[in-house]
């Protein structure tokens, strides 16, 4: 049961996650030891609760979609979202947002319903994304399109305008 490629590293305090293409791994005490948690294949990238101690929820990207864990990693579920690639997930609460081939997703329901990508994006992927600290009051989003530019949202993904930078 080998790792394979990491894609993704999630430290809290004494917890480390680790997710590649073997699958999702933990280690309870700074990295020193490792257990498979899940050995779902491919993970990209892996998102922990804020507090996984009182809401073990996890999400992984795989080639199969965003997947959910309610259990602190050791079974997924799907979600609503399949047949996408996915470059980024951020969980600023209560919305969860993926940069994905479809373009910036947001979901309020952790993973049941995605709506997006908003009007004003150009079509296609999403490779980067930063959000606003306090998302929840201040919902501003700057997505990053293959196909160029960086675009600002100020009204949590609804709408989009360029933020410069456009052709690069």
């Amino acid at each position: 049961d080998a790792l394979g490629r990491v894609r993704a590293i999630a430290p809290k305090g004494p917890q480390v996650w680790v997710a590649g293409d073997g699958g999702l791994f933990f280690s309870e005490d700074f990295g020193e030891t490792w257990a498979p948690l899940s050995l779902n294949e491919g993970i990209g990238c892996l998102l922990l609760s804020r507090w996984p101690e009182a809401d073990p929820t996890v999400f992984v990207a795989t080639a199969a979609g965003l997947l959910r864990s309610r259990d602190g990693g050791r079974t997924f579920s799907p979600t609503s979202l399949s047949g996408t690639g996915i470059h980024r997930l951020e969980w600023p609460g209560p919305s969860l947002v993926v940069a994905s081939d479809r373009g910036p997703l947001i979901t309020t329901n952790e993973g049941d319903h995605f709506e997006g990508p908003g009007a004003g994006l150009p079509e296609g992927p999403v490779v980067a994304m930063a959000m606003s600290s306090y998302f929840v009051a201040d919902p501003v989003l700057f997505v990053a399109p293959a196909s160029g530019g960086v675009f600002r949202s100020g009204d949590g993904g609804k709408t989009y305008r360029s933020a410069g930078l456009e052709g690069e």
